[in-house]
């Protein structure tokens, strides 16, 4: 008999050959759960298990597998979900899940100058590091021009717009100088204004 091993009462071995001739292989050997791998990566699928003393075909070792349809996803990203891990943007929010809100200056931000802030409180909307105010223009004092001999014309300075009583802070309401025209009510000269928010990004 070439096969020693192979006979009735023979103690059976994990080696995929009925030892004991009962017609069952492997049988009464020490088994262990086996993990579908359907993709490939060395991980299993940890709801579809075999029980054997090795390996079957597309089988692993070891399961977890988040995702066994693709070979890039194996674990839970650290938002806890079946993805790649996410990339921070611009956005007041936590997208990477590390605790931190739009770190690195990410992309993704916004350079329109905007009058409200962003979720976390802050006005940097386009996340370069700073909250940049739309205008820090002050107007100055509205004086009248004169004539040649210095006295008063009833005719503005040639003035460039601006604040006229400080430069607001990102969302705040100032007053802003249209234009500096003689103000015949008041005999003078002063800022024709209106009430303007400070935008920011």
């Amino acid at each position: 008999d070439a096969a020693r091993a192979v006979h009735p009462g023979a103690a059976e071995q994990c080696d995929g050959v009925d030892q004991d001739c009962d017609g069952k292989v492997d049988e009464a050997t020490v088994t262990r759960p086996w993990y579908r791998d359907a993709d490939g990566d060395g991980l299993g699928h940890a709801g579809v298990v075999q029980q054997a003393c090795r390996a079957p075909a597309g089988y692993v070792e070891r399961g977890g597998d988040c995702n066994d349809g693709d070979s890039s996803l194996i674990s839970l990203n650290a938002c806890g979900h079946c993805a790649k891990q996410p990339v921070e943007v611009c956005n007041a929010v936590d997208d990477d899940c590390d605790g931190k809100v739009d770190e690195g200056r990410p992309g993704g931000g916004s350079n329109d100058w905007k009058t409200g802030p962003k979720a976390d409180g802050s006005y940097d909307h386009n996340c370069d590091g700073r909250a940049e105010k739309e205008s820090t223009a002050d107007g100055g004092i509205c004086r009248c021009k004169k004539s040649f001999m210095g006295t008063p014309l009833m005719e503005g300075e040639d003035k460039t717009p601006g604040w006229v009583k400080g430069v607001p802070e990102c969302g705040k309401v100032g007053t802003w100088g249209k234009t500096c025209n003689y103000q015949r009510s008041a005999a003078r000269c002063e800022w024709r204004t209106e009430e303007r928010r400070q935008g920011c990004r």
